[in-house]
């Protein structure tokens, strides 16, 4: 066989295997940019929902329920197996972050790990999140 038809077919194969690997790759990204988003729309209209809770607003109440479901349906398509648990915890408890700081707290921190390589505490989180709690 000659050298320049060796070539060529190292080329060719070469260039099929950056397709597949291209492709997938960006696949997986384009995935994790969809969970990232979505975890991030779900605590912002959850943190949001509090504050209309403090506010007795009816007509911001239902922008935010249609945003949260929202949020939810993209986590429970996109989301990781180890954040749709305390996510389902959080949830069971009312979805409130001021009675329930911990849940949401521990499921934060579930959906950071997932989305980092760097882990972080839920005390910690709690504590960014919510603040001093006084018992």
């Amino acid at each position: 066989m000659p050298a320049s038809l060796d070539s060529f077919i190292g080329i060719v194969i070469g260039a099929i295997l950056q397709y597949i690997f291209t492709r997938r790759l960006s696949t997986i990204r384009h995935h994790h940019d969809l969970r990232t988003k979505a975890y991030i729309d779900y605590l912002k209209a959850v943190c949001e929902q509090s504050n209309v809770d403090m506010q007795n607003s009816d007509s911001l109440e239902v922008d935010l329920r249609i945003k949260v479901a929202d949020a939810k349906c993209r986590i429970c398509l996109y989301g990781s197996r180890a954040a749709i648990q305390p996510f389902a915890v959080f949830e069971k408890a009312g979805a409130n972050i001021t009675r329930n700081p911990a849940l949401f707290a521990d499921m934060v921190a579930i959906m950071r790990n997932v989305s980092t390589r760097e882990k972080a505490a839920s005390k910690d989180i709690e504590l960014m999140l919510v603040g001093k709690i006084y018992a």
